[in-house]
């Protein structure tokens, strides 16, 4: 929130933003996980963490009291004071173990800092309420309905309703402030009736809406939510803030200040169900009240807060402005009275603003303005001042670069001079001795002279300039791509389809099988496995005659959606399978090409190259007509001597392609490609090749 100081570098405690910030101005989450199964919760997506392994409790955070101490340490010596709310991406109040909680609202407040918890555990709370104080500290629960039921199916592990209530009735009647957080809204008269009931222990309650849950967003008229919440509200006389989400609704001037004092002042008159708004130096608003009913309210000069209290017994949202002074029965005469009060704001006037003359407002506003100008130039020389300082800091870390240079490389680098500091190689905790630092970035943020980024390209320059190396890590260097990740859930999905869509097809061959393939994409699970290549060609196939074939334009849509996903996830074969294939086949053309020249005199295009005359016996052999395929039977052989001594050799076919391959007995067979059968056997492998080449023109073609 623009105006608020922010403590950089906490690992723990932070400003929220977005959302979150209309809860609380800090937060901190002591906790990893929760338990409570809520099923609208966004918290697993934004952590990034699977539901079963969110909701199966709450870890705690890694060092979590050590860093919260530093943290806490460092607001303190900022001044800054403010509620610390217990959490926005877990359950303080857990069904687990919770002294961890106790132990980080102890270190909150010992560093000055309120404390606030929003939590479903409803009565699991009490145990903590000894460390609660009515002037600083606020707490909260989440609400969804006032039926056990309802709350079961949809907070499944949180506490009953009737118990969050309890703890809200025992923190109010303890002096606690308390309030409601209505959100998300699951159903209109569910939250309405909680206000109803809960009212009179509550001093304050948050309104949104569901924001991820699109089916109740979609049906529910948030506009007449928000008009029925305000009527209620304003019936009631309770304070209340409509979240953004809501705030379109709102009528024009609709006072909705987002930032109450979620505690009791202790100079404050405390009239249990009244809320406190806090007030500087701009005019109090009165909460929740349009603007024509705000006359009455107070500006004080010396920026001291003053007390808007409301009382739930009017018959009307009455919102009242006292000052916190006039409580205690005095009046600085610093107050200017705003509207149709008249009090004495300069000396000698006594008019209300809207009772003056012109020279009169102008003789009454002139000291004020006076006073304004009179910091704001005071605030302009610190402003010069401080503007100056910083360049002189950098004009000094740019005259020592060099300097910083070198302790970035040795930061960055465990090895690089390890030897003058008499190690192999530096560790963190060296840094720290050495440097006062376990690396750069922390050395840097101690320096403060450049942010981390600057100084990473002014080093970088440097190193450019001087013919230097250059020391790496910089924050501002392109980082590489991401690699393309395949959905393979998505893959699955519409390999499955294709695969049911061919089973109907089977099952259904006179029917509308393409209107089955939509049905089979909504209701057939995905199978565990990918599609082996073998069948992913004929799903592919099939998908691609339906998208060809089909008159639908839908079906054809959806085919042709099919076939784009088949292709992008086409499977991949396995590389080292690839490389023994590749290195198989040019083994073999060199064996055969060897084979060739050995039997021409030479390779192929050479000067040695002879290849048999055409009136050769071979030649005229290989014109004979050779029988038919099928009154060749292979003979059974026996034992392999019977094989050996047999001497089989069956008539080579042209038209056909045969290999070699060693026999079984230790000589060389002469196969039909891809066949087991063996047609001859030779006693070399050059002489089963012969034989081949009698029936062959060329190495590559076999005789038509």
């Amino acid at each position: 929130m623009s105006g608020e100081t922010t403590v950089k570098n906490c690992k723990i405690i932070y400003r929220p933003d977005g959302q979150a910030e209309e809860y609380a101005p800090l937060a901190a989450n002591p906790y990893r996980g929760c338990g409570h199964g809520c099923a609208y919760c966004y918290v697993p997506g934004v952590l990034k963490m699977k539901r079963p392994d969110f909701d199966a409790g709450a870890t705690p955070r890694p060092d979590l009291l050590a860093n919260l101490t530093k943290d806490a340490e460092k607001y303190r010596q900022a001044g800054i004071t403010e509620q610390v709310m217990l959490s926005f991406t877990t359950d303080p109040y857990h069904p687990g173990n919770t002294l961890l909680t106790h132990q980080t609202l102890e270190v909150l407040q010992a560093h000055g800092l309120g404390i606030c918890t929003l939590t479903k555990g409803g009565t699991r709370a009490l145990r903590d309420l000894d460390l609660f104080r009515p002037d600083r500290d606020a707490f909260a629960c989440t609400l969804t309905s006032l039926d056990d039921e309802f709350s079961r199916r949809w907070e499944r592990n949180a506490a009953l309703p009737e118990d969050r209530i309890t703890a809200l009735r025992t923190f109010y009647e303890a002096g606690i402030f308390t309030w409601v957080s209505l959100e998300p809204t699951l159903d209109v008269e569910s939250s309405l009736r909680i206000i109803e009931v809960t009212h009179p222990f509550v001093d304050l309650f948050k309104v949104g809406r569901a924001n991820y849950l699109s089916t109740i967003t979609r049906t529910t008229d948030w506009r007449d939510y928000t008009e029925r919440i305000i009527e209620l509200c304003g019936r009631l006389g309770v304070a209340h803030y409509i979240k953004k989400d809501l705030q379109p609704y709102l009528p024009a001037g609709y006072s909705n200040p987002m930032r109450v004092a979620q505690y009791h002042p202790a100079s404050s008159l405390f009239i249990p169900g009244t809320a406190v708004q806090e007030t500087s130096s701009s005019p109090a608003t009165a909460i929740n009240a349009p603007l024509s009913e705000q006359a009455g309210s107070t500006i004080t000069r010396s920026g001291q807060a003053s007390a808007s209290l409301i009382n739930p017994s009017a018959p009307s949202a009455v919102v009242i402005d006292v000052p916190l002074t006039a409580l205690t029965g005095s009046v600085p005469d610093s107050e200017v009275p705003v509207g149709n009060q008249a009090a004495e704001t300069e000396p000698g006037v006594k008019k209300a603003p809207g009772e003056m003359s012109s020279a009169e407002l102008v003789a009454a506003i002139k000291a004020p303005t006076e006073r304004i100008n009179k910091q704001l130039d005071s605030a302009d020389d610190h402003e010069a001042q401080a503007k100056q300082a910083r360049r002189e800091a950098q004009r000094e870390f740019e005259e020592n670069r060099p300097l910083y240079y070198e302790v970035k490389r040795r930061l960055l680098n465990p090895g690089y001079r390890a030897d003058l500091d008499g190690c192999k190689n530096r560790t963190a905790e060296d840094n720290q001795r050495c440097f006062g630092a376990p690396d750069w970035k922390t050395f840097n943020a101690g320096c403060r002279a450049y942010s981390l980024k600057q100084a990473d390209r002014l080093l970088k320059e440097f190193a450019l300039a001087n013919g230097l190396p250059d020391a790496g890590g910089n924050t501002g260097d392109p980082k590489p791509p991401k690699p393309r990740v395949k959905d393979v859930a998505d893959q699955k999905r519409y390999e499955h389809v294709a695969c049911a869509a061919m089973e109907i097809a089977k099952q259904n061959p006179e029917g509308e099988v393409e209107k089955q393939i939509l049905a089979a994409a909504e209701f057939i699970p995905a199978p565990l496995t990918p599609l082996p290549p073998d069948l992913y060609t004929d799903v592919l196939n099939f998908v691609m005659a339906v998208s060809s074939s089909t008159t639908d334009g839908n079906i054809k849509a959806e085919a042709r959606r099919l076939r784009g996903k088949l292709l992008l996830y086409r499977p991949q074969p396995d590389p080292g399978q690839v490389l023994a294939e590749a290195q198989a086949a040019t083994e073999k053309r060199r064996k055969r090409d060897q084979h060739l020249a050995d039997k021409n005199g030479g390779a192929l295009g050479s000067e040695d190259y002879k290849p048999p005359p055409s009136a050769t016996a071979g030649h005229v052999q290989r014109l004979e007509p050779m029988p038919d395929a099928e009154e060749e039977v292979p003979p059974a052989f026996g034992s392999p001597a019977e094989r050996k001594s047999s001497s089989v050799q069956l008539p080579l076919k042209p038209g056909k392609k045969y290999e070699v391959r060693p026999a079984l007995w230790g000589d060389y067979g002469v196969y039909e490609e891809r066949s087991p059968v063996i047609l001859q056997q030779h006693p070399t492998e050059d002489e089963a090749w012969d034989a081949i080449d009698a029936v062959a023109t060329t190495p590559e073609e076999v005789v038509a």
